[in-house]
């Protein structure tokens, strides 16, 4: 089946997919048709930042993403790394999100460039693992807007939420608030 793990923006970027796979043929087995790879990843993802000491919140479950998979939606609705953020924001605003919800979803504590050169060099192969932010990496902070504040972004949208918009000044509240848990919804 040619679906999202075959668009542009997914391959080789995303390593697990067996895993999943096998979870959800797990799901199908006890539950036919009830539930999606989104549903289960979207929990497992609630939980990985629960379990870091970030918020709870209800996940709604029941195939409400979609019952079939589509290579060409992926590539339309997928953000990329290289988009700016006129296009990032776009493509959140079609799905009904404004920009504090692009900046908080896009919340992912990078590390600093320079140890990558390092663990991912240019010559390297792609089975090299790094975790994204070295500083702060089991903790749900605000560690990653610090570090866009300070120019450390790792990706082309990373730093295109720190030019002067309405998400730059989403991205300073969630750096300076007094918590260092970032809660913009």
């Amino acid at each position: 089946m040619i679906g999202e793990k075959q668009a542009e923006q997914d391959v080789n970027s995303l390593k697990g997919f067996d895993l999943v796979a096998k979870i959800k043929q797990k799901l199908e087995a006890e539950c036919p048709g009830m539930v999606s790879c989104t549903d289960f990843l979207a929990i497992a993802a609630k939980d990985a930042v629960v379990l870091v000491g970030g918020p709870y919140w209800d996940v709604p479950v029941g195939r409400l993403d979609s019952k079939k998979t589509s290579l060409d939606l992926a590539n339309r609705d997928i953000t990329t790394a290289q988009q700016g953020l006129v296009t990032l924001i776009s493509k959140f605003w079609e799905k009904g999100l404004d920009a504090t919800d692009m900046v908080a979803l896009c919340w992912i504590p990078h590390n600093q460039i320079c140890p990558l050169k390092d663990i991912c060099p240019l010559d390297g192969d792609d089975d090299n693992i790094s975790a994204m932010n070295s500083h702060t990496s089991s903790t749900f902070d605000n560690a990653y807007f610090q570090m866009l504040i300070n120019g450390e972004g790792l990706l082309y949208s990373d730093q295109a939420t720190r030019r002067p918009t309405p998400s730059t000044s989403t991205g300073l509240t969630l750096t300076r608030s007094s918590s260092s848990s970032p809660t913009p919804c």
